[in-house]
């Protein structure tokens, strides 16, 4: 199970075996931080390919960040800078998701949420009902690469990849 250390935000595996009453605790490999931290035997997995297809998204040259979140067990990937630590993605992740319920209740055709900040743009791309792709992008408006990347047909691997551990 893929976890992320909250001092300095680099992906740690563990054992899903080693969680004791939705509790994980695990020194972190690179900082050695103890971390305890509630985790889920339940939680998402992520495919494989799920590395591959963030290093495909990252070669864009626009785009400065990357992550994917989910509504109930938070960020299931990580490939932002580090400078943003864990807890500030998960602000992030919960801040857009409740504005983008609020947008899609009032106007039923909402399909995204760009969120501008001195130039860049924070996207939010609904994947499933309960998670989305959040993008950190270099410019506004989003280069048309980006925009590729984003239409419905590109994010289907992605889709596929947000499946539940039976």
């Amino acid at each position: 199970m893929i976890v992320f250390c909250e001092e300095c935000g680099l992906r740690n595996n563990i054992d899903p075996s080693t969680i004791t009453a939705n509790i994980a605790r695990f020194k972190c490999v690179s900082c050695g931080y103890q971390n305890t931290i509630t985790a889920d035997k339940n939680a998402l997995a992520l495919p494989d390919d799920t590395e591959g297809y963030f290093q495909t998204v990252q070669s864009i040259p626009e785009i400065l960040g990357i992550f994917l979140f989910h509504a109930q067990k938070g960020i299931l990937k990580n490939g932002m800078p580090s400078v943003l630590k864990p807890r500030d993605l998960l602000f992030i992740g919960k801040r857009m998701l409740n504005t983008y319920s609020a947008c899609s209740n009032l106007f039923s055709d909402t399909t995204r949420l760009t969120l501008a900040i001195d130039g860049r743009n924070l996207i939010f791309q609904p994947v499933s009902k309960e998670s989305a792709l959040i993008l950190f992008v270099k410019k506004l408006p989003a280069p048309q690469s980006v925009e590729t990347m984003l239409a419905s047909d590109a994010l289907a691997p992605l889709t596929e990849m947000i499946q539940p551990i039976h």
